[in-house]
């Protein structure tokens, strides 16, 4: 198969939307941003940008100039970060998953100098945490879901908002968006999915009144969805685990050494 890995065409981006909806359950999708019906905007907007200009790079693997599957990075300090991956259902089962992972992945690490992948799976979806250990990847860590209702909470500080009106335009445009938050113990960044949730990466969260109060002053209808390094909200419900896992440019040589599906025939190109 002539398949060609492209910078994703914006013809493409409602059919990338179907595919994230097929990736993730029905518990889970709705705490993501491809939730939003505007993610398509968002991802249009991204596309404008020139690719040399952006940490975010989405890729599609085409076959006489139809799309089969595609990939979404993001250029971190310490790597790349695997955002989304995925085939159309039809396709798989062609090595078109590993190409786009495996040998295009081999090739931005070389242009962006990372030494490193990482990505995040959820612990339900056994066969994709099984393919990524097949091609090399390790577990790091897990990272617990929980959603709760706001706290009754009392303001001890006088907790701002920095960016207000620049997240209500981006809100209004994408229907997801990123507070900065700047409170006496430290600053937070508190992203508005679509019109229910506050979500926050600070496993902390709840012992910071003066956040909690603003939160609550802004939208009291939202719930409070915070993803924690541990187990330690009895009050919430828990979603999901996400497992944290990467591939390191040692292991990912090794896989592509041995992997002749690949198209690499025993020998690592460009080494």
């Amino acid at each position: 198969m002539n398949l060609q890995i492209l910078p994703l065409k914006l013809r493409d981006t409602d059919l990338v939307m179907e595919l994230n909806r097929a990736g993730f359950s029905d518990t889970i999708y709705p705490l993501t941003i491809f939730s939003s019906e505007k993610y398509g905007d968002y991802l249009e907007a991204t596309l404008s940008i020139p690719e040399n200009l952006r940490r975010k790079k989405v890729y599609g693997a085409y076959f006489e100039d139809q799309l089969l599957g595609y990939s979404e990075w993001t250029i971190e300090e310490d790597g790349l970060h695997l955002q989304n991956i995925s085939v159309l259902p039809s396709c798989r089962g062609l090595n078109i998953g590993k190409k786009l992972l495996i040998q295009h992945g081999y090739q931005l690490m070389k242009i962006h100098r990372k030494t490193k992948i990482v990505l995040d799976v959820f612990e339900e979806n056994i066969s994709a945490i099984k393919w990524y250990e097949s091609c090399g990847f390790e577990k790091e860590s897990s990272n617990y879901w929980y959603v709760s209702e706001q706290p009754k909470t009392k303001r001890l500080d006088n907790p701002t908002v920095e960016n207000y009106p620049q997240a209500e335009a981006v809100h209004l445009a994408y229907g997801f968006s990123e507070l900065s938050v700047q409170t006496f113990k430290g600053k937070y960044q508190v992203t508005r999915l679509n019109e229910n949730l506050y979500r926050m990466t600070d496993s902390n969260t709840y012992q910071n009144q003066d956040l909690l109060y603003l939160l609550k002053r802004l939208d009291r209808k939202r719930q409070l969805l915070v993803i924690s390094e541990k187990p330690n909200r009895s009050e919430a419900e828990l979603q999901g685990i996400s497992c944290r896992m990467s591939l390191h440019l040692k292991n990912m040589l090794k896989y592509m050494y041995f992997k002749s599906d690949l198209g690499m025939g025993g020998k690592l190109h460009g080494l």
